[in-house]
């Protein structure tokens, strides 16, 4: 059976562990478990949880609170609720979970807002037409603000449904086995 291994590290106090590289894809669910080709990488992941259970017990006790919270949120969305207080905590539950899993911040947008400023002045000086200003400033502030939603949303990064096909159906360099 072919096999790609890695070695990954606790983030909490370093120490590692070595296992079937195949076996994240599975527990991400990018694939389907197979038990034929998938016990090794349960196994792999079982030590890992000990590892966790055992050693980073507040710290796993606190992602498996957030988990079942998360499990709840995604259940109470499916239904109609009127009720304000608990729309209030369900946008709080989606805003908690957004800000663990924002990839980049927006930083201190002064610096932009600086050279977008500078980047307008300099058109001014050499056109006085309101209209020609107007229609420039607006795509140099859309263009802008795109790109920031765009860092921020990342709407593009994958391809809606590209994670269920095989890696040989996604031009991916994962060997399946």
């Amino acid at each position: 059976m072919s096999e790609i291994a890695i070695i990954i590290r606790c983030g909490l106090c370093n120490k590692a562990f070595s296992g079937p590289r195949e076996a994240f894809f599975v527990a991400l669910g990018a694939h389907l478990f197979n038990p034929a080709r998938d016990g090794r990488g349960a196994r792999f992941f079982e030590a890992i949880s000990r590892h966790a259970i055992q050693e980073h017990a507040e710290i796993y006790g606190a992602a498996m609170g957030l988990s079942t919270r998360f499990m709840n949120w995604k259940v109470t969305e499916m239904f109609k609720i009127d009720d304000p207080q608990i729309a209030d905590l369900q946008d709080r539950m989606r805003w908690m979970v957004h800000q663990q899993t924002i990839r980049e911040r927006a930083g201190d947008l002064s610096v932009r807002a600086s050279d977008l400023a500078r980047t307008l002045m300099a058109f001014m000086e050499h056109n006085t037409n309101f209209a020609e200003i107007e229609k420039y400033a607006q795509g140099l502030f859309e263009g802008s603000l795109s790109e920031l939603r765009d860092r921020l949303e990342e709407p593009d990064r994958y391809p809606v449904g590209d994670n269920r096909k095989p890696p040989e159906e996604r031009n991916s360099p994962i060997i399946a086995v």
